[in-house]
C-alpha cells in the first residue's frame, strides 16, 4: 500500500506544494510508502525534480490499494482523472476562487476556477473523507453535496523551514529607516491590492511620508490586473509601492524580517497562510474580516469589518506610534499560533489516514 499525494501543479515555494512535501516527509518518517504526483511540477531557478515527486498522467498509474489524498484548489483535467481511480480518497480541499474575481481580467483563470466548482460538485460521491483546512471551505463541500466526512485542519506548515536564514539580495536596499508595510502573495484581483494601495495612500501622505509598501509575489507584468494597478498609482502620484515579483523562500524570509506591519485587504482566502507567517515572525496583523481570514486570525491582530482605507490607515498608525499596543497584538499573536502548532496537526492528519486503512 502506498500513500500518495495528487495535486494538478507542484510549484515550490506555493503553500499546497510545501504542506504536501511536509505531509510526505511526515509519512516517511513513520516507515509509510509515500509519494507526490502531479500532472506538471514547476521547478524554478534551475532546481532539479525532487525524486519525491513523480510525474502523474493517468489513473493506471495508480494501484487498486492506494490510498490518496487529493489536494483540490483549481480546476483542471486530473481532478476528472480522480473518478476513475480506485483507492481510498481523500480530499483535502483548499478552497476555488470564485471565477467572478478574475471576469474582465483573466479569462483563462476564470474558466479554471469555474471548472473548479463544477469538477468539485462531480466529485462528491467518489471520495472517502474531505479534509478542509478551514470551515469557511468545508462549507464549500457541504453546498456541494459532500456527504462523506468533512473534517477541519488546518494546513500544515513545517516550522522549522521559517528558521532559515533570510537572503536579502534585491531587498537590502529596504533595510534602511521608514517604516515597511507587508502583503504576500500573488498579484491577482480577489487579494484586491487596489485596496491596500488605497490604505498606503492615505498613511504615507497624512501620517507617515517615510512609508514604503511592498507587495511581495508572483505578478503577471503583462496581465491586465498589474497594468490597471500601475496606472492608479501613477494617478495618485505615490512613491513608495514596490512589486517584488516572485522571491524564493528565503528571499520571502527577508520580507517578513523587514516589515514593521502586515496589512491584508483581501477580498476571498481559503485559509492565507501569509496571516501565520507574520505571526511566526512576530509583525502586528491588521486585516480585513472577510472569508477565512477572521477564522484564522482568531482572537488575534486587529480585524477590520469593512474596507474602510482611512481607517485603516489610521489604525496602521495607531500601532506604529503605540508600543503598547503593538507589544499586545503580537503576544496575542504569539498564543494563536499554538493553534497551527505542526505536531499537532501531523497527529489529526495521521489519524485521518489511518481512519481509511480500517
Amino acid at each position: 500500500m502506498r500513500i500518495i499525494q495528487l495535486l494538478p501543479t507542484f510549484s515550490v515555494g506555493d503553500a499546497i506544494g510545501n504542506e504536501a512535501l511536509a505531509v510526505n516527509q511526515m509519512l516517511l518518517d513513520l516507515g509509510y510508502k509515500s509519494l507526490i504526483g502531479a500532472a506538471n511540477v514547476n521547478m524554478r531557478n534551475g532546481r532539479k525534480m525532487n525524486r519525491m515527486i513523480k510525474i502523474i498522467s493517468s489513473a493506471e498509474e495508480l494501484y487498486g490499494n492506494d490510498i490518496i489524498i487529493y489536494h483540490f484548489s483549481i480546476g483542471h483535467p486530473m481532478n476528472q482523472m480522480l473518478k476513475y481511480c480506485r483507492g481510498k480518497k481523500i480530499l483535502r480541499y483548499h478552497n476555488i476562487t470564485p471565477p467572478e474575481f478574475f471576469e474582465g481580467y483573466d479569462w483563462i483563470a476564470y474558466d479554471s476556477c469555474r471548472a473548479g466548482y463544477e469538477q468539485m460538485a462531480e466529485l462528491r460521491e467518489d471520495i472517502d473523507l474531505c479534509i478542509a483546512d478551514s470551515e469557511f471551505n468545508a462549507r464549500d463541500l457541504r453546498k456541494a453535496g459532500y456527504t462523506c466526512p468533512v473534517r477541519v485542519l488546518p494546513i500544515l506548515l513545517s516550522m522549522k523551514e521559517y528558521g532559515q536564514k533570510p537572503v536579502w539580495k534585491l531587498l537590502k536596499q529596504y533595510r534602511n529607516h521608514g517604516t515597511n508595510i507587508l502583503f504576500t502573495g500573488r498579484v491577482v484581483p480577489n487579494k484586491k491590492q487596489e485596496n491596500l494601495i488605497d490604505v498606503f495612500y492615505y498613511y504615507k501622505k497624512y501620517m507617515n511620508p517615510h512609508a514604503r509598501l511592498i507587495l511581495a509575489g508572483n505578478v503577471d507584468k503583462t496581465g491586465l490586473y498589474y497594468r490597471d494597478l500601475c496606472k492608479y498609482i501613477e494617478r495618485l502620484e505615490l512613491k513608495d509601492v514596490v512589486f517584488t515579483g516572485y522571491l524564493d523562500f528565503k528571499e520571502l524570509i527577508a520580507c517578513y524580517c523587514l516589515a514593521d506591519l502586515f496589512l491584508c485587504m483581501s477580498q476571498h482566502e481559503g485559509f492565507c497562510v501569509p496571516l501565520v507567517e507574520a505571526m511566526i515572525y512576530h509583525i502586528p496583523v491588521i486585516a480585513y474580516n472577510q472569508a477565512a481570514v477572521g477564522e484564522t486570525m482568531g482572537h488575534a491582530g486587529i480585524l477590520l469589518e469593512d474596507n474602510d482605507p482611512l481607517v485603516a490607515a489610521e489604525l496602521t498608525h495607531m500601532v506604529m506610534q503605540n508600543k503598547e499596543l503593538r507589544n499586545d497584538l503580537i503576544q496575542g499573536e504569539q498564543e494563536r499560533l499554538e493553534y497551527f502548532e505542526e505536531s499537532r496537526i501531523k497527529k489529526k492528519f495521521l489519524q485521518y489516514i489511518q481512519e481509511l486503512m480500517g
